[in-house]
C-alpha cells in the first residue's frame, strides 16, 4: 500500500476507499457499472479502474500465497480449461498469443472453495500436474470429454473423471 500512497490512492478519502472496496467485493451480487460507482462514490473512473487493478491483484496474490486444495474423499470437483486471447485491434483474426487456464471448483463448498491457474498448455502432464497439486485424493473430477483426463484417470486410482 505504500506505493499506493504516492498515487491514486492518496487522492482518496477513507470512506470512499471504503465504498470501492464494498462494491468490488460484492460485484456478483450487485451489478453496478463504472459510471454508477463514479456517481456513487465520487470518484473519478480512472482512479476507480486503478483501485478494482488494485484489488484485484491483491485477491490474486493471496490465492498464490494461500495455494489450497480442494475436494476430498468423494467431493465432486468441476474443472475446466478455457483460452483467453484478444482480437489485434479489437477486430479481425485472433492474435497468435493465446493464454490457456486451467480451473476447479468444488461443489457444494460454502464460501466457494475454487482454483484458477495460467498454464502453457492443457496436455495430459500439465493437467496432471494441475490435478495432484490443487484437488485431493479421492476427489471425483467433473468435466467435460476432453481425452488428456481420462487417461489421467487410468494412471492413478484416486483420482476418479466423470463427463
Amino acid at each position: 500500500m505504500d506505493s499506493m500512497e504516492d498515487g491514486f490512492a492518496k487522492r482518496i478519502q477513507n470512506a470512499e476507499k471504503q465504498k470501492i472496496m464494498y462494491f468490488w467485493s460484492r460485484r456478483p451480487v450487485i451489478h453496478i457499472n463504472q459510471t454508477e460507482l463514479e456517481r456513487e462514490t465520487g470518484v473519478p473512473v480512472p482512479s476507480l479502474i486503478d483501485w478494482q487493478n488494485f484489488l484485484r491483484d491483491i485477491a490474486g496474490e493471496f490465492c498464490n500465497q494461500n495455494d489450497r486444495m480442494i475436494g476430498g474423499e468423494g467431493v465432486e470437483v468441476e474443472m475446466d480449461e478455457t483460452c483467453v486471447s484478444r482480437r489485434k485491434y479489437n477486430k479481425g483474426r485472433m492474435v497468435k498469443h493465446k493464454q490457456w487456464l486451467v480451473g476447479g471448483v468444488q461443489r457444494n463448498s460454502l464460501g466457494k472453495k475454487c482454483f484458477v491457474e495460467m498454464v502453457a498448455d492443457r496436455k495430459r502432464p500439465t493437467l496432471e500436474k494441475i490435478i495432484r497439486r490443487r484437488v485431493k485424493p479421492g476427489s471425483i473430477i467433473l468435466t467435460d470429454q476432453w481425452k488428456p483426463y481420462f487417461s489421467i484417470e487410468k494412471m492413478d486410482e484416486d483420482i476418479r473423471i466423470k463427463a
